[in-house]
């Protein structure tokens, strides 16, 4: 081959190349738009709520009825945000450990979020083992649930613990449920439970004690006595919402009692076959019940500041959040953003009102 020969080949090579690479471009821009119309397609309609939330009943959205929705339509809702995002990627679906519980007998295994029921969950599910049903109302022994050694001399243990090997192998043959909570709401019970109520065996008296040292700096420079003591919170009092939110925002501060669902059950990379909601725990928690063989009619409710309201609701007001900068908000809003919208859950600025959403062809449904 001469040289001439070979420059028109490069050429021709060259001008394939450069076709080729204009149509990549294009399916790239194309698969692009496709993505983004898909996603706001079945993002909440938050903007649409916070028009139209005058005060309404909970139940209702622009008129119509917010009805509970069936686990089909919980799932599918999730696994089209898994599909449309990069969560459905090879390294997402490589963790399915996650704070995964399993029973080897029964074969189900239970995914739980710290501050979302977890405690009356455990407790539940030791229950039928024979756990000592006594220790449910002793508040020094509140923490019991969570210990491993208590996991496994009731013969359960965690996902975390088995071989990597075999941990498909139960991921894709048990029965797995998910257990969540609207974050905003999650944040606001850890700093009920372990901030403000100091009798309870399982508050974080240390962590008070750093929230006021950070938020009330000139107290302690001012006063040396203040800076002596290993809990200030019992002269002081224990730090507002407002500092503790400063205090987690400013040092952005990451907690496994608020962290992200995605990161510590990995929803994407699970078979679910059940949601369980906080929100709606009082009809939930019959499925949960029903599989590992509880007696029980019901979740009991644990902690002395909840109600039973409170444990099934579409929408709810936190009014703690009141005092709170939109900065803090927009933080919190753009860090659960992928939480939020996997699971239906919204935010109103206006009336500082976590809700749950999910569209549907029907309507709306928590």
């Amino acid at each position: 081959m001469d040289k001439g020969d070979y420059t028109k080949m490069r050429v021709k090579l060259e001008k394939r190349l450069k076709l080729f690479l204009v149509f990549v471009g294009c399916m790239a821009t194309t698969l692009f738009w496709l993505n983004l119309i898909e996603r706001k397609k079945y993002k909440n309609p938050s903007v649409e709520r916070q028009q139209h939330y005058q005060g309404k009943n909970i139940t209702e959205h622009d008129g119509t009825r917010i009805r509970h929705c069936t686990q089909k339509e919980r799932l599918d809702h999730m696994r089209h945000y898994c599909n449309i995002s990069y969560l459905a990627t090879v390294k997402e679906r490589m963790k399915p450990e996650g704070r995964s519980l399993i029973n080897d007998d029964q074969r189900y295994l239970l995914c739980w979020m710290s501050k979302a029921g977890c405690t009356a969950l455990k407790y539940v599910i030791l229950e039928t083992r024979g756990f000592n049903q006594e220790k449910q109302t002793n508040r020094s022994n509140i923490n019991e649930a969570h210990y491993e050694n208590t996991i496994k001399t009731y013969g359960f243990r965690y996902l975390k613990s088995v071989d990597k090997n075999d941990r498909w192998n139960i991921v894709n043959n048990y029965f797995n449920m998910l257990a969540i909570r609207h974050p905003f709401d999650r944040i606001v019970s850890y700093y009920r439970d372990k901030i403000v109520d100091t009798d309870r065996g399982s508050a974080h008296p240390g962590r008070a004690a750093e929230i006021l040292r950070y938020t009330r700096p000139e107290i302690f420079a001012r006063n040396s006595t203040f800076s002596e003591l290993k809990h200030p919170q019992t002269v002081l009092g224990p730090p507002t919402f407002e500092e503790f939110m400063k205090w987690l925002y400013e040092n952005r501060v990451v907690d496994e009692h608020w962290n992200f669902i995605i990161d510590a059950c990995h929803p994407c990379a699970h078979h679910w076959n059940v949601i369980l909601k906080m929100e709606t725990i009082a009809v939930d928690g019959k499925l949960l019940l029903e599989k590992i063989g509880s007696n029980k009619t019901s979740i009991p409710i644990r902690h002395t500041h909840r109600n039973d309201i409170d444990m099934n609701y579409f929408e709810k007001q936190i009014p703690e959040y009141r005092s709170i900068s939109g900065d803090i908000i927009e933080y919190l809003m753009k860090s659960y953003s992928t939480d939020m919208e996997m699971f239906g859950y919204g935010w109103d600025k206006q009336t500082n009102t976590a809700y749950c959403r999910i569209r549907t062809p029907s309507g709306f449904c928590c």
